[in-house]
């Protein structure tokens, strides 16, 4: 049932009380929200009050009373982070979102194309901050491979307004998972929604250096009666084509040997 996440060996038990609802259907793509229900309202109260308090026990507390509250375990994640400690950070915002995953509604399916999620309540933005930093757990672990198709699942449920800004840094993800076609085929395809990829200078210079890395991967050595014109490599020319549109659109990105 969940996407994301899976149960751990070791996690206590608790009522999670979050679920899935259909809000409507919009362009043949059915939207869903997610809310809370009455107990799980009362225990958020009591998180609040506990925030607010600006004191690490009482969170501390809460949490441990509270195994599966989503917003207890990111809190106490952040302390952790802090700490350094950060196998238990993990672990504590992989449970964050797995609460999530189990209120799934029966009709969504998180490996169609017509499902979005709704991004106006605050247990939505919750969701997609906990799924953020689950990413951010997962490539600090270098499994970027999981890394970027987590920002993949994240990004296609609200690809028109990405809230968690993944087009900033899905292509360094695809770039270290070697996913170099994808990659080019991701940024030609996402030009058409409302916040073109062409307008972001990291996925520029990404697509070249993925072109660069193709043309490497596929080159075949020249036969010795090859002219230089017949040596030229047709991947290595589209490789600096696009490098170079992405200088002449994006001019005041410089490398760090260009800064000193």
């Amino acid at each position: 049932k969940t996407m994301v996440t899976r149960r751990q060996e070791g996690w206590p038990m608790g009522n999670r009380g979050i679920n899935m609802t259909l809000k409507h259907i919009s362009d043949g793509n059915s939207v869903f929200t997610f809310c809370r229900d009455l107990r799980y309202e009362t225990i958020e109260q009591d998180f609040q009050a506990c925030k607010n308090s600006m004191d690490p026990r009482a969170i501390m507390m809460f949490q441990h009373h509270n195994p599966f509250h989503a917003g207890g375990n990111l809190q106490m994640a952040e302390i952790h982070l802090h700490r350094g400690e950060f196998k238990i950070a993990a672990d504590l915002i992989e449970r964050a979102v797995y609460t999530y995953e189990c209120g799934y509604h029966p009709k969504f399916n998180p490996l169609a194309e017509n499902r979005r999620l709704h991004n106006q309540r605050n247990e939505d933005d919750e969701f997609f901050r906990a799924l953020r930093r689950h990413i951010q757990c997962l490539a600090r672990r270098g499994c970027v491979r999981a890394a970027l198709e987590t920002c993949k699942y994240a990004l296609s449920l609200q690809p028109e307004a990405d809230p968690l800004c993944l087009l900033s840094y899905i292509g360094f993800y695809a770039i270290r998972a070697k996913q170099y076609a994808w990659l080019t085929k991701f940024v030609n395809l996402f030009n058409k929604y409302p916040i073109p990829a062409r307008y972001f200078p990291n996925l520029r210079f990404a697509t070249a250096l993925a072109l660069l890395q193709m043309n490497r991967s596929t080159r075949k050595p020249p036969d010795k009666d090859d002219t230089p014109d017949k040596k030229r490599n047709g991947g290595a020319d589209k490789a600096t084509e696009a490098l170079e549109a992405a200088v002449y659109l994006f001019p005041t990105v410089r490398g760090e040997g260009d800064l000193q």
